[in-house]
């Protein structure tokens, strides 16, 4: 195999998407709501997840934000660490950036009918 040199940029907006991706899959989580927005939630499906995240540089990696809105009943520091721990793996394991912070905002609590 021949070694190619080059450099690799993974946009902001696909790890936005994989971060959403990966939330959705959490116990606990019933949506996301827009980070400019709180009171807006949105339901939760693969075209809209990366709307409730957002992406910024920092010094030594990407600083994640992920606003999310949790079922009634569940135990928020157990499923904000799932999140946090689901994030992580997704991003080592597809596109291998390192991760400054991840910041978990719950923005609402829903009951499931």
């Amino acid at each position: 195999m021949t070694d190619v040199k080059g450099n690799l940029h993974i946009a902001n907006s696909v790890i936005a998407e994989i971060v959403g991706s990966s939330v959705i899959d959490c116990y606990g989580v019933m949506g996301m709501s827009d980070p400019t927005d709180a009171s807006s939630i949105r339901r939760l499906n693969n075209s809209r997840a990366a709307k409730g995240v957002t992406v910024s540089n920092g010094e030594t990696g990407v600083i994640i934000g992920v606003y999310v809105v949790l079922q009634y009943g569940v135990n928020i520091s157990v499923v904000t660490q799932n999140i946090r721990d689901q994030i992580t793996f997704a991003l080592s394991t597809y596109v291998q950036v390192p991760v400054e912070s991840i910041d978990v905002h719950v923005t609402g609590i829903k009951v499931r009918k």
